[in-house]
């Protein structure tokens, strides 16, 4: 019974703990995949939204109204030069729906003219222009228009003669508030979110969160250098805040950002326990089924076969008189009728045997009686004549018996008759007959 509920529970087990590895390895991947794809589909969604932005500005500065109007501001039509260009960029508002300002700079960074609405501060980094220069395209820094009081960057691309010969450059100051929008999308899980920071650890905008001091905060080193150093891993550390998370980075190498998702390292260890919790009631629960199951075959097995095994016992012993309830089901049961059934019969050949023996014996004695006397006689003679060999008969009488029987009483000559029958018993063979 042991083996059996063991042989049960231990393959059971073994197989519930190795599924609980598995399906913890699998949750922790899952965890980290969900953090790695967070962020690479946050870097790719950036390069796409700001490939999307320079294309527009490409296409708008190379428009001959650009071009031809900056030739002529120096001129006598340069006021209506002027206005044209103006008109030109309030015209592009719907190819830039973020935009809060269009400028046109000349080739010494000196605003040439703007489209119309509150532009705000515009930086450009000293080394702006010089890159405009020899290069395709600015990204400037993000930083916080207080004016405007929101997120905001400047593109710009070069405005060059049909010789290539760089005069202008052609600007956007955007808000980011697409990608403020975007980000949620793109956080994991559910209490997780994605944050944009520079490649120096200052925060840029975080899912749902955008504000000027959020972009005055600088990450600690310890945590970005971690990050930085297991670009695409998960890594575990402890935010500004003190809340430990565990996170993924991939950088938006044109944008000089990098992505960073994360979730509370709270919740993917509280999905970790929850399966080992579940591990656990699963354990518990199949540790109850095989506690009943023992109980049931205990019940319908163990405790029949355990009443078998001693009234067989007993019956060894002599006892006929055992006795089981016949009253199980299956083998067991039927063994235990059978059971009943031979204890029934070895007590019906007892009582048959007795009743044979009291039929040839004297009841006072134990002798055999002159019936089986009589019968071992004629026996006795028989083989007697087939074997031609001679057999004897020795008759023993009691000496003043009468006299003994009378003086003492019926009683006292019964002991008497009884210890001689006893003597006689012991001085013969098994083979004689004494009657």
């Amino acid at each position: 019974m042991a083996f059996a509920v063991l042989a049960t529970l231990i393959p059971t087990f073994v197989t519930t703990v190795v599924s609980y590895q598995q399906n913890r390895e699998s949750l922790t991947e899952t965890i980290a995949a969900e953090l790695r794809g967070a962020t690479s589909e946050s870097a790719r969604e950036m390069g796409s939204w700001l490939d999307e932005r320079l294309d527009a500005l490409r296409e708008a500065a190379s428009s001959y109204v650009v071009t031809e109007n900056l030739s002529r501001i120096e001129g006598r039509d340069g006021a209506q030069a002027l206005a044209r260009l103006r008109a030109y960029l309030n015209s592009l508002r719907e190819r830039f729906p973020d935009q809060e300002a269009l400028l046109v700079l000349d080739a010494s960074g000196r605003i040439v003219t703007s489209s119309s609405g509150r532009m705000g501060s515009v930086r450009l980094p000293p080394e702006g222009l010089t890159g405009l220069r020899t290069g395709e395209a600015l990204v400037g820094d993000a930083y916080w228009d207080g004016a405007l009081g929101k997120a905001t960057i400047i593109l710009a691309v070069p405005i060059r003669e049909a010789d290539g010969r760089f005069i202008a450059a052609f600007a956007a100051k955007l808000n980011l508030h697409a990608v403020t929008d975007m980000l949620p999308r793109l956080s994991p899980l559910d209490s997780g979110e994605v944050a944009l920071m520079t490649d120096q650890g200052r925060l840029v905008i975080r899912s749902r969160v955008s504000s000027a001091e959020l972009m005055r905060t600088k990450l600690p080193e310890t945590m970005t250098s971690a990050l930085f150093e297991k670009e695409g891993q998960t890594v575990v550390y402890k935010r500004a805040d003190g809340q430990e998370v565990m996170g993924a980075l991939r950088r938006v190498t044109r944008l000089h950002w990098v992505a960073v998702a994360e979730i509370p390292l709270a919740q993917a260890l509280g999905r970790v326990g929850r399966l080992r919790s579940g591990t656990v009631l699963l354990l518990a629960a199949l540790l109850t089924v095989v506690g009943l199951l023992a109980y049931v075959l205990g019940l319908l097995i163990a405790r029949p076969l355990g009443r078998l095994t001693t009234a067989a016992a007993k019956v060894a012993a002599g006892d006929l008189l055992v006795e089981l309830p016949g009253g199980g089901v299956g083998e067991v049961g039927y063994l235990t009728r059978v059971f009943n059934t031979l204890v029934a019969r070895l007590r019906e050949r007892e009582s048959q045997a007795e009743l044979e023996r009291l039929s040839v014996t004297d009841a006072l004695t134990g002798l055999y009686n002159r019936r089986h006397l009589m019968g071992t006689l004629a026996t006795e003679v028989q083989r007697s004549r087939r074997l031609r060999r001679p057999f004897s008969v020795l008759l023993a009488d009691v000496d003043h018996f009468k006299q003994y029987n009378d003086t003492h009483g019926h009683p006292a000559g019964d002991v008497a008759l009884a210890k001689i029958a006893d003597i006689l018993r012991k001085t013969t063979r098994g083979v004689d007959c004494v009657a």
